[in-house]
C-alpha cells in the first residue's frame, strides 16, 4: 500500500524542484535551487552567500531529511535563523516559509513551472515599450552592434526592453536555446556535483549534458585553449547592484558559467569588491529576474570582468573535480577563534 503523500515531501507529486529567493537587500531576487544540501552565509563558500555583517560565515544549512523533507538547521549562528518570526534551531521547511537571517528575508517555494510557448501566451508589445516589430540584438565578442530590425521570433527571450536575446559563440554560431537558464541550471548542478554527487539519474544526465553545451572547444586560440568553459557574445541591459544600495547601470558584453563582461559608461568598480549582476528578462511573455553573486575580477576604463561566484578552483587552466576545503576551515576558525 502507497504511503499517503507528506505536504512537506520535497519530492511530492514527481517532485517540484524547490528554491529560495532573497526577497531584500541587494542580493534580492538572486535565487538558489534547493537539493541534498544547501548553505547559507557570508562565506564565498556558501551555496547562498549574503555579505550582511550580521550573517555568519556558515549561518544556516538545508538538508534532506530521511523522508526527503527540506529541513532548515541553524549552525550556532552568532545572531539565529528565524523562520515566521521564530527563532529556530531545526524546522522542517513548508512552501513559502519566510526565514530571516540576520535581517534578510528569504522564501522557500517551488521553482516556478515551465511558462507556456510565446505563442499560446502572448507579449502585450505596448507594456515592451515596442511596436509590432521588435530589434534582435547581435551578440558580437568584439564591440556592441547596432540593433537589427527583425520581428521577435515565437518563443525568444526578451530583454527588459522587448528586444530578442542572441548570443553567439566565438565562431560566430548561434547558442541554439536558453543561455541565461542554462548557466543557471548548470551552476546548480555543478555545486551538488561538488558535493557529493547526483542521487538521481536524470541530473546528473543534465549535468553532463549542459556541462558539453557550454565548455570551451579545443582552440589553437592559447587565451581561448585556457578556459573551461565558453563566453558567448551579447548585449543585454542589466544593472549591478553594489553592498551600498547602489544601483550602475550596464549591458554584459559576454556571458559564461563563471563570470561576464560588462560594458559601462562610468563606474567606480575595484577590483575583488562583491557585487550582484541583476539581469531582467521576459520569457514567454513573463518577466522575471536573474541575480547572480560576483565579485570584480578587474576594471579597464568603460569595461569590467565579473567572477561568480562559488567558482570551482582553477587548477593548470582547467577545474579541479572537488572544491579546495580550506575556505571552510578557514571560515569555522573566524567564526570561533578558540576552535584549534
Amino acid at each position: 500500500m502507497s504511503r499517503p503523500r507528506d505536504p512537506t515531501d520535497p519530492r511530492s507529486d514527481s517532485g517540484p524542484r524547490w528554491q529560495l529567493r532573497v526577497l531584500d537587500g541587494p542580493a534580492r531576487g538572486t535565487t538558489c535551487g534547493v537539493g541534498a544540501r544547501l548553505g547559507i552565509g557570508r562565506s564565498t563558500s556558501a551555496d547562498l552567500q549574503l555579505v550582511e555583517h550580521e550573517v555568519s560565515r556558515q549561518h544556516a544549512r538545508i538538508i534532506e531529511d530521511e523522508r526527503g523533507r527540506h529541513v532548515l538547521v541553524d549552525l550556532e549562528s552568532s545572531n539565529g535563523t528565524f523562520v515566521g518570526g521564530r527563532a529556530i534551531q531545526r524546522h522542517v521547511l513548508r512552501a513559502h516559509d519566510v526565514i530571516t537571517v540576520a535581517g534578510v528575508e528569504l522564501v522557500y517555494e517551488p521553482v516556478p513551472a515551465a511558462t507556456a510557448p510565446l505563442a499560446e501566451t502572448p507579449v502585450d508589445v505596448h507594456a515592451l515599450r515596442r511596436g509590432t516589430e521588435h530589434p534582435v540584438v547581435v551578440a558580437r565578442t568584439h564591440a556592441p552592434t547596432a540593433p537589427v530590425a527583425a520581428a521577435v521570433p515565437a518563443g525568444a527571450l526578451l530583454d527588459r526592453d522587448g528586444r530578442a536575446l542572441v548570443f553567439e559563440r566565438p565562431d560566430g554560431r548561434e547558442y541554439e536555446g536558453n543561455l541565461v537558464d542554462d548557466v543557471s541550471e548548470y551552476r546548480m548542478l555543478r555545486a551538488q556535483h561538488l558535493r557529493g554527487g547526483f542521487s538521481d539519474p536524470s541530473m546528473r544526465d543534465a549535468f553532463a549534458r549542459l556541462g558539453a553545451r557550454l565548455a570551451q572547444p579545443r582552440s589553437s586560440d592559447p587565451r581561448l585553449a585556457r578556459r573551461a568553459f565558453c563566453r558567448f557574445g551579447c548585449w543585454l541591459p542589466a544593472d549591478v547592484r553594489l553592498p551600498s544600495g547602489d544601483v550602475l547601470p550596464c549591458h554584459v558584453r559576454d556571458l559564461g558559467v563563471d563570470g561576464a563582461q560588462l560594458v559601462t559608461e562610468s563606474h567606480e568598480l575595484g577590483a575583488e569588491v562583491l557585487v550582484w549582476l541583476a539581469i531582467d528578462v521576459v520569457d514567454s511573455g513573463r518577466p522575471r529576474s536573474i541575480v547572480l553573486a560576483a565579485r570584480v575580477a578587474w576594471t579597464d576604463g568603460e569595461f569590467a570582468g565579473l567572477a561568480f561566484a562559488s567558482a570551482p578552483r582553477p587548477v593548470d587552466g582547467r577545474y579541479a573535480e572537488r572544491p579546495d576545503r580550506r575556505d571552510d576551515v578557514e571560515d569555522r576558525r573566524a567564526d570561533d577563534p578558540g576552535r584549534a
